[in-house]
C-alpha cells in the first residue's frame, strides 16, 4: 500500500529552486517524518508576488484547522471531555490523538501537517510575518509537494485514520 500525503510549506528563498531546496533539506533532516519519495507538484510552487499566493496560504491554514477540528472530534468520541481527563487518559489511540493535536498546536511537523510555516517552525503565520510578506513578497514562497512511502498492508498507522493526498 502506498501512503501519500500532501504538504504545503511557507518558506523564504531567492528562487523557486532555493525554496524547494530549503523544504527538501528540512524533510531530509526530519526525525519524525521520512518519505521514500518527495514530488514537488508542478505549478504549485507559488512566489509571494504571484496572484493566488494569499488564497493558497489561507487555504493551507484552513486545512490545518479542519484537521485539528477532526482530531478533536475524534478525541471527544473517545470520551475525552476536559483537561482533567489528561490524568486518566489511557495509553493507546486516545493518547495518540492527543499527541497529534499537541503537535499541530505547538508547531511540530508531522504527517498531519497540511500546511507548515518553515520560516517560523509553526502551523500558523504570525502577524509580524504577514507584514513582512506584504512588504517583501519577493522573498517568500509556498511550496506544495506529495511525500509518499510504501507501507505494509498490516501497518497499524494506516488503520488509525484515513490518510490521502489532497
Amino acid at each position: 500500500m502506498r501512503l501519500a500525503i500532501n504538504h504545503l510549506f511557507l518558506t523564504a528563498g531567492v528562487s523557486r529552486a532555493d525554496s524547494r531546496q530549503r523544504v527538501r533539506r528540512f524533510l531530509d533532516r526530519s526525525i519524525l517524518v521520512r518519505y521514500a519519495t518527495i514530488e514537488f507538484l508542478p505549478g504549485r510552487t507559488i512566489h509571494g508576488d504571484q496572484a493566488g499566493f494569499n488564497k493558497a496560504l489561507e487555504a493551507g491554514l484552513a486545512r490545518n484547522r479542519v484537521t485539528l477540528a477532526e482530531l478533536i472530534s475524534e478525541l471527544d468520541r473517545e470520551g475525552f471531555r476536559s483537561l482533567a481527563d489528561l490524568a486518566t487518559t489511557p495509553q493507546g489511540y486516545p493518547s495518540k490523538l492527543l499527541h497529534t493535536i499537541a503537535h499541530l498546536v505547538d508547531g511540530f511537523f508531522g504527517i498531519d501537517s497540511a500546511f507548515y510555516n518553515l520560516y517560523e517552525d509553526s502551523h500558523q503565520v504570525s502577524a509580524a510575518l504577514r507584514q513582512a510578506i506584504r512588504q517583501q513578497p519577493a522573498g517568500f514562497w509556498l511550496v506544495e509537494l506529495t511525500g509518499s512511502s510504501e507501507v505494509p498492508d498490516d501497518d497499524p498507522v494506516t488503520r488509525l485514520r484515513k490518510f490521502e493526498a489532497g
